[in-house]
């Protein structure tokens, strides 16, 4: 049935951007209508400056690395400026990347928590947030005006060119987000106790997180090794969504080994030897989080209601 719909119709662009199953048709994303989005995007953002800045990322999913190499080459073609983030990168530090780098926009090529076969483009304001009506509305317009027919004929040559070293971007932003991160009222200059272990879910956290929450003093952070690695096919997971308990699968198998001493951790990734006090999981483009603390009766899963509150406490 999904085949059935490849042509049927155009794809919609709105305030979460676009997302659709990858492969060949009008209503699919791929290298042509990516190609068409960015075309539309430097239309609409060149509207109001001759040569506007924008911040690009991608995630881990398979075809996330081309697509971001296209949208670099058609945007710098249709006179942007672009930098773009050097391995796959959580949308957070993308949207930060648009405010500390004052650019205009700001695009990521990810389809969040959706099972593999999917994949997307959100966009970003100059504020770091996601556009919203009529913005999208407007682009939306432009995109559907451009015909294929118009595209560039080496559109597989330009999705496997290199990006300009000198248009790449990590170690500047991430530094910039830590000192932000430090100045919030949460920070503590002291080393942290929590046993915390983690799962970027074959996403895009991994280095991340495991650079961030040691330099905050958590020394007792550690990352499931067995997702650790950005994956697209997701290979250990039904669904990446942490926002669903089983997504911990595996976080609670190698927690519950280190919880008993006959077992050990199977795996290797309990934290300094012993149970962690709590397991995080984030999506493919972490930003979105779920969260298991340990009780007397095992873990707990906790709700987005129950994590909002705790931050607000």
């Amino acid at each position: 049935l999904i085949a059935d719909r490849a042509f049927d119709g155009e794809l919609a662009f709105g305030t979460g951007g676009m997302r659709a199953v990858t492969g060949l048709g009008t209503n699919r994303l791929n290298l042509q209508n990516v190609a068409r989005l960015n075309l539309a995007v430097a239309e609409y953002f060149k509207k109001t400056k001759a040569s506007p800045l924008l911040a690009m990322g991608y995630d881990s999913r398979l075809t996330s690395p081309q697509f971001s190499r296209l949208s670099y080459h058609i945007l710098k073609g249709a006179g942007m400026r672009v930098r773009v983030f050097k391995r796959p990168t959580p949308t957070p530090l993308l949207s930060f990347a648009v405010r500390q780098l004052g650019a205009d926009c700001g695009v990521i090529l990810t389809a969040s928590h959706n099972p593999p076969q999917y994949n997307g483009y959100k966009a970003y304001g100059a504020d770091g947030g996601q556009i919203i009506s009529p913005v999208d509305k407007d682009i939306q317009k432009l995109y559907l005006a451009v015909e294929s027919k118009t595209l560039p004929a080496n559109l597989h040559a330009l999705a496997e060119a290199p990006i300009a070293a000198e248009d790449l971007m990590e170690e500047e932003i991430y530094a910039a987000y830590m000192a932000r991160l430090k100045k919030e009222v949460f920070y503590q200059a002291k080393p942290k106790h929590a046993r915390i272990l983690y799962s970027p879910l074959h996403g895009t956290g991994g280095w991340l997180f495991n650079r961030a929450f040691h330099e905050l003093g958590y020394n007792s952070f550690s990352v499931l090794a067995e997702q650790a690695e950005p994956d697209g096919n997701f290979p250990t997971v039904k669904s990446p969504n942490p926002e669903e308990p089983a997504a911990f699968e595996r976080l609670l198998a190698s927690a519950n080994a280190a919880a008993d001493p006959s077992t050990g951790s199977a795996s290797g990734d309990s934290v300094a030897g012993q149970a962690p006090d709590l397991l995080i999981a984030t999506d493919p483009d972490a930003d979105r989080v779920g969260c298991m603390i340990k009780t007397t009766n095992g873990y707990h899963f906790l709700t987005g209601n129950q994590i909002g509150s705790l931050l607000l406490e």
